[in-house]
């Protein structure tokens, strides 16, 4: 078996001490007890069997030297010497030679009298694959290694870039263990479909990605896939392999009109009825709740879906207060600042104030440390990020106002103008750039990477490289300082490159379907200031065009057309002017949008735009193939049929043998996707036998009774294979249920006794963890 080659820089002294007792415990087969952070008396671990006690002593520091070990060595001499345990053993996370070996025997002998109590990273790495069910327990560990990182971006069943996978590697070394990873793994397992939900900054991205790594380490593949890709599911979707879709943010990072498709809902509606009924696919999804709540009243396909009873909901109060500590702790340990910087925020001794603080997520400790590692906010770092706890908006205050230059306040606001999933760089350049000069541009964009924003391939490739804002965070600050600056707002409409920003800017504008109240009122007033400049500007940039824009037109123009409405722009004709000037083969790189489609189908009757040339009646010959492929209900079709009438009848032509077959060929996937969710989802026999009866009947709308007549025999036949032997729960059964029920409500209940002993217990623990707490952040300075 070959030998790992792990260094243990992804561990904090905690982990490498947690790891330590594991493998000293398999190794000399004895229990060991575990002592906490900071002045310990030369004692990680002891471990007392009869009269033999055995003491064992970590050292692990990210960049210490074999000088700094050798000197810690001699400071433990006389700490052994008062504890006099009958074996010792000294373990160091530092790759030693034979000679270095030699010398720490002599800085601590007689207490260790033999090279093999001395412990170095080759040797830990020897006993990791002498036992390895401790490696796999020690998920940290492999999750961010190198050699895991290489594994995943090579073997091709994770689609990530060796970038964003570094990125996942830094933010496993960050990860504290709580209960809510219990929980999500749990409803996974159980139910197949997790839903991730909660505040913003709480942890829910960083809590997926934990669940994926889990699951890529047991030979899972993992599909991971942005809002705007639900539908791309269907392409990864592979038989009997097993896999892991995994969709971050999905109806949207800040806000839900960020999300361009319409009919989202209906796709991961039936995803989540397809994984739920299949043992090989696991579904995990993060959004925020309120956003969550809103694409449940907006959309009656994810209201039916059940998305709650699949909800695993990550709270700032799931961390307890030692969970807190060990999340600043790590950002500390793992951050690149100087060590006098951390030692002079410890002495201030502000680190219990900060993790009792109501305001605390992990979100707002990793930016304070990340603006200082930037240098973009000046002042101590104990009374920044007790400013950021006390005023969580105005974190990103100081940084964009005093320390950004305007190029790069420039390049912010502008990014916050394109859909979450990025500015395509050459684009976001030429609408940001002003009058800066190359250098002063290039410099702007060097300030803000890492802090404010992130830098990666675009896909498709051919978009170039893409710029993302870091976090979500950093959109919501944006946003709302644009809406408090009409000005700015201006600016910004006026140096738009395509479509695409001004439709985002006024989706932002607009009330939700669901509240009428303005989330941003200050964009309203801006927009509605002077309409009829806004028509022309989005006439403009529309011509201007971009891949993007070519991308995503039919749910760009779709969104003009609804923001049109609210704002009395007045550019309906204008729309369905460029509806019928769509390219005749849209984007490969984009799935279309049925709800879109069919408002701008439906723009084209009512406005009476005929098609009058070739090009046009090409331009809704694509409409009509694209929105066939994306039908979901049932009463769609009649609209889709409704349509190809009216283009018919519009240019008197007759569809060819294609056209037909393109129609049969889309109608027909329908039916398969229909008869999945019967077999799925439907409790019995009957019912499924009059589902099935329906479709029948649909399908001879359209089609003779012969043309799918082999697909209804079949789907009756694995009816009837599935439901031969069908169990019914029966009375006993039913009384069973409530009885076990009503124990486990007893159990709940404790006593008054009880409730005492739990308090005082707790008043115990309570000094402990502050005790282990001062102690964790002492061994930081």
């Amino acid at each position: 078996m070959q030998l790992p080659e792990y260094d243990f820089r992804t561990l904090s002294p905690r982990d490498f001490e947690l790891l330590v007792c594991d493998l000293l415990r398999e190794k000399l087969n004895v229990a060991f007890e575990a002592f906490a952070h900071g002045p310990d008396g030369g004692v990680d671990l002891r471990s007392t069997m009869g009269q033999t006690k055995i003491v064992v002593q970590c050292k692990h520091y990210r960049g210490s030297t074999f000088s700094e070990l050798k000197r810690a060595a001699r400071q433990e001499k006389p700490k052994m010497d008062r504890e006099a345990p009958d074996e010792y053993y000294f373990v160091t996370s530092q790759d030693l030679s034979i000679t270095q070996k030699d010398t720490l025997v002599d800085a601590l002998e007689p207490h260790i009298s033999d090279s093999s109590q001395v412990l170095g990273q080759r040797d830990l790495n020897q006993l990791l694959t002498d036992f390895p069910e401790v490696e796999i327990n020690h998920f940290k560990l492999w999750m961010a290694s190198v050699g895991v990182i290489k594994r995943i971006v090579q073997s091709g069943i994770w689609e990530r870039s060796s970038a964003l996978m570094e990125e996942v590697q830094d933010r496993v070394r960050l990860y504290v263990h709580t209960t809510s990873f219990a929980v999500a793994q749990q409803v996974l397992s159980d139910k197949r479909v997790c839903v991730i939900t909660g505040a913003p900054g709480v942890g829910k991205s960083m809590l997926g990605d934990m669940l994926a790594l889990t699951y890529w380490e047991e030979g899972w593949q993992i599909v991971p896939l942005a809002s705007h890709e639900i539908s791309k599911c269907w392409d990864a979707w592979t038989g009997e392999a097993k896999q892991l879709f995994y969709f971050d943010d999905v109806f949207g990072q800040t806000d839900i009109q960020e999300r361009l498709s319409n009919d989202s809902g209906a796709t991961l509606a039936r995803l989540i009825r397809r994984v739920g009924a299949s043992d090989e696919k696991r579904l995990v999804i993060t959004t925020r709740t309120h956003i969550l709540r809103e694409a449940e009243l907006r959309d009656e396909p994810i209201e039916r879906a059940g998305l709650r009873a699949r909800e695993c909901v990550v709270q700032v109060q799931d961390y307890k207060k030692i969970h807190r500590a060990h999340i600043l702790y790590n950002h500390l340990y793992f951050s690149d600042l100087d060590r006098g910087l951390i030692q002079d925020f410890v002495s201030k001794k502000v680190h219990l104030r900060i993790v009792e603080h109501a305001n605390f997520t992990p979100r707002l400790i990793e930016q304070t440390i990340r603006q200082e590692e930037s240098g973009i906010s000046p002042g101590p770092l104990a009374t920044r990020m007790l400013n950021a706890l006390n005023h969580p908006v105005l974190l990103w205050g100081p940084s964009f106002r005093e320390a950004l230059s305007e190029p790069a306040r420039t390049i912010l606001m502008h990014l916050a103008s394109f859909p979450t999933s990025g500015a395509p760089m050459a684009e976001l350049r030429t609408a940001s750039k002003r009058e800066a000069s190359p250098i002063e541009y290039r410099r702007a964009i060097a300030q803000l990477e890492g802090s404010w924003i992130r830098i990666a391939q675009g896909i498709p490739a051919l978009l170039g490289l893409v710029v993302t804002f870091h976090d979500p965070s950093c959109r919501d600050f944006v946003l709302a300082f644009l809406d408090s600056e009409p000005e700015y707002v201006a600016d910004v409409l006026n140096h738009a490159t395509d479509g695409v920003q001004l439709a985002q800017i006024l989706a932002y504008a607009r009330p939700s379907r669901t509240n009428v109240e303005l989330k941003y009122p200050g964009l309203d007033s801006a927009i509605r200031h002077d309409p009829i400049k806004i028509a022309g500007l989005v006439r403009a940039a529309w011509e201007r065009g971009s891949d993007q824009q070519q991308f995503v037109a039919t749910e760009i123009l779709q969104s003009l057309l609804e923001s049109s409405s609210v704002f009395d722009l007045h550019i309906d004709g204008w729309i369905a002017d460029q509806v019928l000037r769509l390219p005749p083969v849209l984007s490969r790189y984009h799935y279309p949008d049925a709800d879109s489609i069919r408002a701008l189908t439906d723009l084209l009757k009512t406005s009476h735009k005929v098609p009058t040339t070739v090009e046009e009646f090409d331009s809704c010959r694509q409409l009509f193939q694209d929105w066939c492929q994306c039908v979901t209900e049932e009463s769609e079709w009649d609209h889709v049929l409704a349509f190809k009438t009216w283009v018919e009848e519009c240019v008197g032509y007759r569809p060819d043998s294609a056209d037909e077959e393109a129609f049969r060929d889309s109608f027909e996937q329908w039916l398969d996707s229909e008869f999945d969710a019967i077999l799925d989802s439907v409790d019995g026999r009957d019912p499924a036998n009059g589902w099935v009866n329906h479709l029948e009947v649909v399908s001879q709308r359209y089609f003779s009774w012969t043309q799918f007549e082999s697909a209804f025999q079949q789907v009756r036949v694995r009816i009837n294979e599935k439901w031969n032997d069908n169990y019914e729960p029966d009375d006993t059964d039913y009384r069973a249920m409530r009885s076990s029920q009503a124990v486990e409500r007893g159990r709940s209940e404790p006593s008054s006794k009880t409730r005492l002993i739990n308090a005082i217990n707790s008043m115990t623990e309570a000094q402990r963890t502050d005790r282990e707490i001062g102690q964790m952040f002492t061994q930081l300075s």
